[in-house]
């Protein structure tokens, strides 16, 4: 990470620590169904931002809301805006509170969205999602050479 990107990652951390995040209510724990063939929460657009700590304690909010599931899930995803810029730190903040509640999910899997794309050069933007993905526990990345369109598929057209 550049020195810019540290510094941008310090202001979330400092800002972040100062912040109130609810903690889940423990009397009313999330039950996963026994009989459900697969499990997953789907999140998108939480455009984390080192000038936003408003996102960060939303975001954080979620993540320990995971803590309250009963059991694990089979996957958690982010669909897309993890960061509002694509920059390293952003990512390295989402990696971390996700990390946090790695103990009820078994998999993680994450799509980039225009935000995280749509400020870097392709193929260093690449890197740096997969990167992202490849640091939060259980991530899997699916591209071997490039984001994957719908319309890189004769079903999507």
């Amino acid at each position: 990470m550049n020195e810019l990107n540290q510094i941008r990652y310090d202001r979330m951390k400092s800002d972040f620590q100062n912040a109130v995040i609810p903690e889940p209510d423990p009397s009313t724990p999330i039950e996963i169904d026994p009989k459900a063939l697969l499990t997953f929460v789907v999140w998108g657009d939480p455009q984390l931002f080192s000038a936003s700590v408003d996102r960060s304690i939303r975001f954080a909010a979620a993540c320990r809301d995971l803590k309250n599931i009963n059991g694990k899930l089979d996957a958690l995803i982010l669909a897309g805006d993890i960061a509002e810029l694509g920059m390293e730190c952003e990512y390295k903040f989402a990696a971390e509170l996700i990390n946090d509640c790695s103990d009820h999910y078994d998999r993680f899997f994450a799509v980039p969205g225009n935000h995280d794309i749509r400020i870097r050069k392709f193929e260093r933007q690449y890197q740096i999602f997969k990167h992202f993905v490849q640091t939060v526990d259980g991530g899997f990345f699916g591209g071997k050479t490039k984001y994957f369109y719908s319309y890189d598929y004769d079903c999507c057209k």
